[in-house]
């Protein structure tokens, strides 16, 4: 899987679905309907509901839901886990596969990184 950086500060869903799918950025922001219009933003950041409804149009299955990951347990071989940021209201999503982690803001990571950490994750099956 090749890593696939976020255009802009709240594509980092349409990034890791660009990364799981091997789809065009460009083209996953077509089918998550995201971006600005002439009078006002109507929506960058990708909810759970975005990221299985556009990785089931480009033909990826995934759980319909994500699943809370609880301390000590494992993860899939390929997710989407949503991080949890210190100080900040929102998440952040990152695509874990083969015990690697790609995040479309930070790049190639061997861990989570710094004040950070993992609340659930949505299973590519």
């Amino acid at each position: 899987m090749r890593l696939i950086r976020q255009p802009t500060d709240y594509t980092c869903g349409q990034s890791c679905i660009a990364m799981i799918s091997g789809t065009p950025i460009g083209e996953v922001r077509k089918i998550t309907k995201s971006g600005w219009n002439k009078r006002h933003w109507f929506g960058e950041k990708t909810s759970t509901s975005d990221l299985v409804r556009a990785l089931r149009v480009l033909g990826i299955r995934s759980r319909r839901k994500l699943r809370r990951k609880i301390e000590g347990t494992s993860l899939p071989k390929t997710c989407i886990a949503k991080l949890c940021i210190t100080g900040v209201r929102w998440g952040h999503w990152v695509v874990v596969h083969e015990n690697r982690i790609l995040d479309p803001y930070y790049g190639i990571n061997p861990c989570w990184p710094k004040g950070t950490h993992i609340t659930s994750y949505l299973e590519i099956l």
